[in-house]
């Protein structure tokens, strides 16, 4: 009877601490999800009270010509735009191509947006028509509403060197930038000596 009278005792005490050990652990798991819901409210009160976090929140953003490059997710109510160029452009040396550079206003109230141009070979100038200040000047300011379209054209000139050449037009904007890439071809005798 003392036997049995211990085991019950035994077995009793090891349901007891069963029962306090998933009790502790259940309130372990209330304390995380205390701990994680205020600091959910931390951050929302502090998004809140802090604007600026809004557009800084995010790196997704677009693409070149189509496929997602670097720039930064906004608000839907925020400014965003993006831009698209119109392809490739293949000249002789000492003449001048031109590409359609289309700004595109995807949210938000417009905003201005200056271009400008990079990746030129030696003795190629960009000049934007279309825009205010463009007149044919290497950068431009376009106001999107919901499209605007200036043009960019690259002049070489007869000492700019062969080749493939990757451009890249920037737009900024609204603290924000988006690029567009395209492939110059100078056409001619790339001719290349080793010693």
């Amino acid at each position: 009877m003392g036997i049995r009278f211990d085991s019950l005792q035994k077995s009793s005490k090891i349901h007891e601490l069963n029962a306090r050990s998933e009790f502790n652990r259940g309130l372990h798991h209330l304390n995380v999800l205390k701990a994680v819901a205020l600091v959910l409210v931390i951050l929302f009160a502090y998004q809140f009270a802090n604007p600026a976090l809004s557009s800084a929140a995010g790196s997704l953003h677009r693409r070149d010509s189509g496929t997602l490059a670097n720039s930064t997710l906004s608000p839907a109510s925020s400014f965003d735009f993006s831009l698209l160029d119109s392809g490739g452009i293949t000249v002789n040396p000492g003449s001048s191509g031109s590409n359609t550079i289309t700004v595109t206003l995807v949210t938000g109230p417009t905003q201005p947006v200056t271009l400008s141009v990079s990746g030129l070979p030696s003795g190629a100038t960009p000049g934007f028509s279309g825009g205010v200040g463009c007149a044919n000047q290497p950068t431009c300011t376009v106001t999107p509403n919901p499209t605007i379209s200036p043009t960019l054209t690259l002049t070489t000139m007869s000492s700019t060197s062969c080749g493939s050449y990757a451009i890249t037009v920037t737009g900024a904007g609204g603290g924000l930038t988006d690029t567009s890439q395209f492939t110059l071809i100078v056409n001619g005798n790339c001719l290349h000596f080793d010693l």
